[in-house]
């Protein structure tokens, strides 16, 4: 997992043992972004369009046209 998202395995570690909490965006964003969350899930606030794991996932799906 840490791999995946870019955290160290003692901060995970850390969270997964309630020792540290989830607090800073950029955090929140690189495990978010790491476990590969759908923005559907998450919301545009925490992902604006300026992200660029966004902005692939947007060219990459289809639109509502092709899948028409």
């Amino acid at each position: 997992m840490a791999t995946l998202t870019g955290l160290s395995q003692a901060f995970l570690s850390m969270l997964e043992s309630g020792m540290r909490r989830l607090t800073n965006i950029d955090k929140i964003v690189m495990l978010l972004d790491g476990l590969d969350v759908p923005i559907e899930l998450t919301g545009p606030i925490l992902r604006g369009p300026q992200d660029p794991a966004l902005l692939h996932r947007q060219r990459s799906a289809p639109s509502e046209l092709e899948s028409a």
